[in-house]
């Protein structure tokens, strides 16, 4: 059988061999049974394909080459092409360069002109605000004077107030007395009070020999804080009298309309202390010392 391909014949006989006799192996008794023949048509099958595949291949590969070598000349032509298309550039003259190197120097100059300009504008608005703002601080440093002046000479209480007052009984002898603001020397900043007994004495005294009478009463269910403690050293108004004594607290109200329960200091008695005897909240202050400081 023959057949062609692109030019390629090819050319196969087939030859069926079914009365050929069977060669006995060398080590075996009889030779192995012949494979089946083959038809004439089952081989003329597959030679026709593989042909076919070989000359298709062949094909592709031929048309695989040509456009490759289209593709490297249309490369090659185009470098050609943009290595001649290039312009040239034109060598300056000494004088061309020259000419440039002052129109940046003039550049360069001109940019530095205009940030200068800038800064020293930044630099006077800066110092325009630190001038503005030390303006300010001087007026709060003079307010700041001026309400202090005022607050060291404007009184501590008002005309009416009640107080308890460190006068002189004697030459000798000071005594805590219950009185009456009546005014507040600014010039001298010092109270005038008057004692509240029927003699009406009036006495001029500093601010360190007046103490305030507290203005309300605590109540120990909700402000157990603002009453003294048991044992506490306070002064107290004694009963029947206009004055101040040494006294310690025995017993704490436990309302607040209550009195205190307290025991004055009192010589003529064995332990020193008076009987328990009750005073109002208002008249109980903290205990001063002969300079009208507290003491604790």
């Amino acid at each position: 059988m023959a057949f062609s391909g692109d030019g390629a014949a090819f050319q196969v006989q087939i030859r069926s061999n079914t009365d050929a006799k069977p060669k006995a192996l060398i080590g075996q008794e009889s030779a192995p049974k012949p494979p089946p023949p083959l038809k004439d048509h089952t081989c003329k099958s597959r030679f026709c394909e593989l042909g076919q595949a070989l000359s298709s291949e062949l094909r592709d590969a031929e048309i695989l080459a040509d456009a490759m070598n289209n593709i490297n000349d249309s490369a090659s032509s185009d470098e050609k092409g943009e290595q001649t298309e290039l312009p040239k550039k034109p060598i300056l003259t000494y004088a061309q360069a020259m000419n440039h190197i002052e129109e940046l120097i003039r550049f360069v100059e001109r940019q530095h002109r205009e940030r200068l300009k800038s800064l020293h504008r930044l630099v006077h608005k800066v110092e325009e605000e630190r001038v503005r703002n030390e303006h300010n601080l001087n007026n709060i440093a003079k307010l700041n004077e001026k309400f202090k002046d005022e607050d060291k000479n404007s009184p501590y209480y008002q005309v009416g107030d009640m107080v308890a007052a460190l006068v002189k009984i004697t030459e000798e002898e000071e005594n805590w007395i219950l009185a009456e603001v009546v005014q507040f020397n600014a010039a001298t900043n010092k109270y005038e009070v008057d004692d509240i007994d029927e003699q009406k004495d009036r006495h001029i005294l500093s601010r360190r020999r007046v103490v305030p009478l507290p203005l309300m009463r605590a109540n120990p269910e909700t402000d157990p804080q603002a009453l003294f403690q048991k044992e506490s050293v306070v002064m107290a108004l004694y009963p029947q009298t206009t004055c101040f004594y040494k006294a310690v607290v025995n017993q704490l109200p436990t309302t607040s309309v209550e009195e205190y329960e307290v025991l004055f200091e009192d010589p003529t008695y064995a332990d020193g202390y008076s009987p328990p005897l009750t005073v109002a909240q208002r008249y109980v202050i903290s205990i001063k010392d002969k300079k009208g400081k507290s003491q604790s």
